[in-house]
């Protein structure tokens, strides 16, 4: 568990509990809303609330790294990571994923988000993981510019194509 002073008050960033499963579902659900406004490719389904709490619970049993950001009390925000296990023949074999990371609307702007990528790079460089990779849509600027004051250069391109 590390602590890190907000703007604010002190915010804990910590492994996730199984009591923080539902309330990491509807952070999820909202995660998921928040990226529908940027393409068809985002289409909530609208019965998936519940599905979410299940895939949360899921992540638990695999090998997902989630951590979340408590704010007196409170979850209010998780990043979720990975590590990839590349080809055999590159030199790069081991590089870990950001999944996916969401800090509550109410809570933005106070360094949460930092403080949860800070937190998974940290295990990370513990697990040895020399590149850490993190996608975003392009229209999401906020992030893109989060991203980019970690240290964070375009490395590829994502294509999608409707069918």
């Amino acid at each position: 568990m590390v602590k890190y002073t907000g703007m604010k008050q002190q915010t804990v960033i910590r492994l996730i509990h199984e009591r923080d499963i539902e309330v990491v579902g509807r952070l999820w659900y909202e995660l998921s809303l928040y990226h529908e406004p940027y393409h068809a490719y985002y289409e909530v389904k609208k019965d998936s609330k519940g599905q979410l709490v299940s895939h949360v619970r899921d992540l638990l049993h695999r090998d997902c790294i989630v951590y979340v950001a408590e704010e007196e009390g409170a979850v209010v925000g998780f990043v979720t990571g990975y590590i990839i296990r590349r080809n055999p023949q590159l030199l790069v074999e081991r590089v870990g994923k950001v999944d996916n990371i969401f800090v509550s609307e109410s809570c933005r702007g106070l360094g949460i988000g930092r403080s949860l990528l800070e937190r998974l790079f940290s295990h990370y460089k513990d697990q040895r993981v020399k590149f850490i990779e993190i996608s975003c849509d392009v229209e999401n600027v906020q992030a893109l510019q989060l991203y980019k004051r970690l240290g964070f250069q375009e490395q590829k391109v994502m294509l999608i194509k409707k069918q």
